[in-house]
């Protein structure tokens, strides 16, 4: 699925986003070839992503919705997520993100620009 646009939504603050390359959701296969030398497959297998845990790279987003997303996460909120805010806004999820680390990260692109990014992993607690 290639979300347009993204929500996650606690209490009123709406935080919109596109997500990245590495989106994985649950039960989505992710199929793995192991390849010999001489070209011939050895064996492949099929990876699920845990069912009800996702996870969601976000790249350059604004310093607002980076300090929202901590906040959620530092605060370990239960949140509304719609995944293609665009496309299907009836279909949500109450998530909680379940990083070991603070989410979200600032960094610095040409012209000195701030941007933020870092991957958000959910988990369905609803």
């Amino acid at each position: 699925m290639a979300a347009v646009a993204s929500r996650l939504s606690y209490s009123g603050t709406n935080v919109d986003f596109g997500i990245g390359a590495g989106y994985e959701r649950p039960n989505d296969p992710d199929r793995h070839h192991h390849i010999a030398g001489d070209g011939t497959t050895v064996y492949s297998y099929d990876f699920y992503t845990p069912p009800g845990k996702w996870i969601v790279p976000i790249v350059d987003t604004t310093k607002a919705n980076a300090d929202n997303l901590n906040s959620f996460w530092t605060n370990r909120r239960d949140c509304t997520w719609i995944p293609d805010y665009t496309n299907a806004p009836a279909t949500t999820y109450t998530v909680r993100i379940m990083n070991t680390t603070q989410p979200m990260w600032f960094h610095h692109l040409a012209h000195f620009e701030a941007h933020y990014s870092g991957t958000l992993i959910f988990r369905v607690v609803a």
